[in-house]
């Protein structure tokens, strides 16, 4: 004879994050000028996130809580190869770019560099980076109108490692796309057959580079820079590492800029590359 109070309730169903990649920050962007009036670069930011697996997926219920503010709607998706874009004004967005953006976050992301943060539907964390304008960081975002983009175009490790970014090719970023300046990552449907050193990119370079190398089965690898001198300057890698590849990353913030050579060295494997230090 009596109603019960009202119940409200949300359910969250665990999903997998795993292949989603940050690959793009557009953190302080050109102003645009339009007739008499200069537009803050500030609206014109955006975030790109891409997912590498073969399934959709579903971010109903995720959220950036640290550095912008964004809820993901019910049925938030993003499809295999695809990418999930956010902007700070999606008027602003779609004036440069011709295309809307899937969402808006509140607040900014600081042209100075801070921490970002994204959760899934259960609070677990899944993005938690913390960008900088400084380096080893890529200096150029911070000034040029570039944006920060992955390394590679499928990334792996942790984007809060500068050597997982690079600047973008071109001055107002590439969103939703693969940036030029982001060689793509080959998947490989067995494993490699030989031991392989891969040119470094960017080169030349300043202050830091990405070295790829390939490791055919559980080795032993040396990895490690010489000046012309053929002395060794700075040892990278010296550890055993397993089938597939990898990348390693170099900074030479604290060498003189010049000519170097990267050698690597496993059993009866060696292969050396020249990387060009511009300071």
């Amino acid at each position: 004879g009596q109603w019960s109070a009202l119940n409200e309730a949300t359910f969250a169903v665990e999903e997998d994050l795993s292949a989603l990649r940050l690959t793009e920050l557009h953190y302080h962007p050109l102003p645009e000028i339009v007739g008499n009036d200069t537009l803050d670069g500030d609206l014109f930011e955006f975030l790109e996130m891409k997912n590498l697996g073969a399934a959709d997926i579903n971010l109903t219920g995720a959220a950036w809580i640290k550095g912008v503010k964004f809820d993901f709607p019910p049925g938030a998706v993003v499809r295999p190869g695809g990418f999930y874009l956010l902007c700070s004004s999606a008027g602003h967005f779609k004036m440069r770019y011709g295309f809307d953006a899937d969402g808006q976050y509140t607040g900014k992301l600081s042209n100075g560099g801070e921490r970002i943060v994204m959760v899934d539907a259960l609070g677990d964390t899944v993005f938690n980076v913390r960008f900088n304008d400084k380096a080893p960081w890529p200096i150029k975002p911070d000034s040029t109108g570039q944006s920060l983009v992955s390394t590679l175009a499928r990334p792996q490790g942790d984007p809060g490692d500068p050597a997982y970014w690079t600047a973008s090719a071109s001055i107002h970023g590439s969103p939703a796309a693969d940036d030029a300046a982001s060689p793509v990552q080959q998947e490989r449907a067995a494993l490699p057959g030989t031991f392989s050193l891969q040119q470094n990119y960017p080169n030349p370079f300043n202050p830091t580079t990405m070295i790829r190398f390939t490791v055919p089965h559980d080795a032993k690898v040396d990895i490690a820079i010489y000046n012309t001198l053929g002395q060794r300057v700075e040892t990278l890698i010296a550890e055993k590492r397993a089938a597939g590849d990898h990348v390693v990353s170099w900074d030479g913030t604290d060498y003189a800029g010049g000519l170097y050579f990267c050698r690597m060295k496993s059993n009866d494997f060696q292969q050396t590359i020249k990387l060009l230090l511009i300071k």
